[in-house]
């Protein structure tokens, strides 16, 4: 996983495009813009407050909304916190992964049907990165990895890693979960096709 983070951020770091930080009041997100491929713009934000960025599909901010509520003081909330009938409209796009200290390190607990629609394949019970384009693994096991070790939030904006199908533009909220405020258990993540898409 290491390994994934390094090459990560020797990408980051080597992109054609330069990376700016777009300004938000009161400890908002963080916005580095740059482009995974030629002509594909991706949007990754670090979630350090309580404000998803503007134009965030309705459905990640229901989904957001309902983690802070559930988080009340805490950096996150647990697993058992969380019960799937308050958000049963969501569940469709939810998955659950597990997070464990040795590989594979993360693992699909549960995964949407509507996600397994996307694509193109239903993902339970597999590691995160089965599907995805070869040159993409070390990106998306990356975002992974930075919730799982900061214990924060990410907001994801691009289109589909995945050799099924990498032309859908998506939207990806991944937001940590744990039953200590030192340790992440599972990431669970929801992800739309944006309604403007």
């Amino acid at each position: 996983m290491a390994a994934a983070l390094r090459r990560q951020r020797a990408y980051d770091r080597d992109s054609d495009a330069a990376e700016k930080t777009v300004p938000r009041r009161n400890r908002g997100p963080r916005e580095p813009a740059r482009r995974t491929r030629p002509g594909r713009p991706v949007t990754v934000i670090e979630l350090t407050g309580a404000v998803l960025p503007p134009g965030a599909d309705r459905r990640l901010v229901a989904m957001h909304a309902y983690w802070l509520g559930k988080r009340g003081t805490r950096r996150f909330p647990s697993r058992r916190d969380l019960d799937p009938l308050d958000v049963a409209k969501l569940m469709p796009h939810v998955s659950i992964v597990d997070v464990a200290p040795a590989e594979p390190r993360f693992v699909y607990r549960l995964f949407g049907t509507a996600m397994a629609d996307l694509f193109r394949r239903d993902l339970t019970g597999l590691p995160v990165g089965t599907g995805v384009l070869p040159d993409q693994i070390g990106a998306v096991l990356a975002r992974y990895e930075t919730v799982a070790a900061r214990g924060i939030g990410l907001f994801h904006r691009d289109r589909l890693q995945e050799s099924a199908n990498d032309f859908t533009p998506v939207e990806r909220l991944m937001l940590p979960l744990g039953e200590r405020d030192d340790a992440v258990d599972m990431i669970v993540s929801t992800v739309v096709v944006p309604d403007r898409a």
